[in-house]
């Protein structure tokens, strides 16, 4: 049977395809996905169960043949935070992701799904920005949805960080910055984050599809918030502080925290594994 992959070029998408590969490696594999010009393409460089790479304006072609489609791991989204254009936002965050489903319901597919920790806001219950709006709007969308898929996992992803994040530039995870730039600057404030490894969360996605429990929308964290300044001193790099543009201030998580303590790495470990990756010559996974 065929796996779907939306998003399957990108940060967290291309992670879940090479664990595909490593633990289920006869499964063929289509990635729903925009390349760009940004080398995305280098995520999927090395991956050889891919059997079809198809724009998300042409996602008509990738589900002809539903009988042949066990899965749909979507991961394609607008992924900016900051993004502002809620016209944009709606279409691919909001309806696609809902069309998606309803046709896993249609065809009786396994449906994974990710949302954001944004949702949260500050106050445990308010989306600070349109981005945050539209991955609560999802949740609550599909909550309320009578016919569903025969299994389906919402996943409300914390700071992910790790391999093949490089194209995310300015949205890429203060992890990848700290190590990159061996000089970061973080905002001034007691800013703290739950910073997840990516290997985790596929570990997860994979955990769930091999064995699907209760339908439900998760958090994807370790439970445990970390200061910002911690990156820096586990990475043994200098930092410096600077002001919070004040235009980001009121859409600003100033801290989260998982619900759920899921088996994962320490931060520590995390970086430990992800900083091998930067420092060979095998940079991508």
């Amino acid at each position: 049977m065929t796996i779907i992959v939306t998003g399957g070029a990108g940060f967290i998408g291309s992670n879940i395809v090479a664990t595909l590969e490593k633990r289920c490696p006869s499964i063929p594999i289509i990635i729903i996905d925009w390349l760009g010009d940004k080398g995305k393409w280098k995520n999927i460089a090395k991956r050889k169960n891919i059997v079809q790479i198809i724009t998300p304006d042409l996602m008509e072609l990738a589900v002809k043949n539903p009988p042949e489609i066990s899965t749909v791991i979507h991961m394609g989204a607008m992924s900016s935070t900051t993004e502002t254009d809620a016209d944009f936002l709606t279409k691919w965050n909001i309806n696609y992701t809902l069309s998606l489903f309803d046709w896993c319901t249609q065809h009786n597919i396994t449906f994974v799904y990710a949302s954001s920790a944004s949702v949260y806001g500050n106050d445990g219950d308010t989306p600070l920005s349109a981005y945050a709006w539209s991955k609560k709007f999802i949740d609550n969308a599909i909550m309320q949805r009578r016919d569903c898929p025969p299994h389906w996992l919402g996943l409300r992803f914390f700071n992910v960080y790790g391999p093949n994040e490089y194209h995310k530039g300015s949205q890429s995870s203060m992890v990848y910055q700290t190590l990159v730039s061996r000089y970061p600057k973080f905002f001034s404030g007691d800013y703290k984050r739950d910073f997840i490894y990516v290997k985790d969360c596929c570990n997860l996605i994979m955990d769930w599809l091999e064995n699907p429990t209760e339908n439900n929308i998760l958090d994807v964290g370790t439970g445990v918030p970390r200061l910002f300044t911690e990156i820096a001193e586990i990475s043994k790099v200098s930092y410096g502080f600077c002001e919070m543009p004040i235009s980001l201030k009121p859409q600003y998580q100033i801290f989260t925290k998982s619900k759920v303590r899921l088996p994962s790495m320490t931060l520590e470990e995390g970086i430990e594994d992800f900083n091998i990756y930067l420092q060979s010559d095998n940079v991508y996974r």
